[in-house]
């Protein structure tokens, strides 16, 4: 059942998109790894981390321990707090929208094999490389 608080923020991540381009302007992308610095976190972020270096100069990314004063810092400014083993955000947002209309968030682990634990996490890697390339025109 879906709560009121997670209606609301899917139709707010939403109409965020809506106005959001995914065409690339020649600007690069920026992104923020934030996440904990120990093994199942880091492993999990690997296959992310080799895509994210086939895209060049049009991605810069910037890495944050989750448990450092700026990882805080940053989680609590896009509203987190709590245990977050990991987060991506994409140019400001970590919500993205998937061609089904579902929602892709990069929070915590992935899914399938990028995943040590073998957990089901809600997102992929080809998730990651969908929208990098519909930001970067790639």
């Amino acid at each position: 059942m879906i709560t009121r608080r997670t209606l609301l923020a899917t139709l707010a991540t939403t109409a965020l998109l809506q106005g959001t381009s995914f065409a690339y302007a020649g600007n690069p992308v920026q992104v923020e790894l934030i996440a904990l610095g120990h093994w199942p976190v880091q492993k999990s972020l690997e296959p992310a981390r080799d895509l994210l270096k086939t895209y060049g100069n049009k991605v810069v990314v910037q890495e944050m321990d989750a448990e450092a004063d700026d990882g805080k810092a940053f989680l609590a400014r896009v509203g987190l707090k709590g245990h977050v083993p990991l987060l991506i955000v994409i140019n400001g947002a970590w919500k993205f929208p998937r061609p089904d209309g579902s929602i892709i968030e990069f929070m915590s682990f992935p899914s399938g094999e990028a995943n040590p634990l073998g957990a089901e996490g809600s997102w992929s890697v080809e998730d990651l490389q969908y929208v990098l390339n519909n930001l970067t025109g790639g």
